[in-house]
């Protein structure tokens, strides 16, 4: 095994979590995340960024979270 985990983060756009969520995916990890902006259309920049780091976004109706070991 390599080490590398699976992380969800509930959300991924704010001050706390996307900052989070790229110092994990720089390690290797595997990351998803949700965020009430996007459920509400507001598909900013930093979205954007997200996705172009390898980082899938979901609707944050838990639909994004598929194993206990996220």
């Amino acid at each position: 095994m390599d080490g590398s985990r699976q992380y969800f983060l509930c959300g991924i756009g704010g001050s706390g979590m996307l900052p989070l969520a790229l110092i994990l995916r720089a390690a290797g990890h595997a990351v998803e995340g949700s965020d009430r902006a996007l459920d509400q259309g507001r598909t900013g920049a930093k979205f954007e960024f997200l996705k172009s780091k390898g980082i899938a976004l979901h609707p944050q109706d838990g639909s994004g979270i598929t194993s206990a070991e996220q």
